[in-house]
């Protein structure tokens, strides 16, 4: 199941952050660590495209992306 990062918007309010949760449960996701900093979350998502277009276009939300390691070069 992919991983992806959840953005939530700068002004999303703690339960516009939850409703997108709910969102992803209830579409068969499972929300995994929360990200304060970020105002966002981590999601496991099957390979369901429309779901996941679908939370994109949600009005808390900001950005999803693929969870992938990075590298910070000092």
């Amino acid at each position: 199941m992919p991983s992806y990062i959840v953005i939530c918007k700068s002004t999303a309010t703690p339960p516009k952050v939850e409703a997108a949760k709910q969102y992803a449960r209830e579409k068969g996701a499972t929300v995994g660590a929360d990200y304060a900093v970020l105002n966002g979350f981590q999601v496991s998502f099957d390979d369901d495209v429309d779901a996941l277009d679908t939370m994109r276009r949600l009005d808390s939300v900001d950005s999803v992306e693929i969870d992938q390691e990075i590298e910070i070069q000092s």
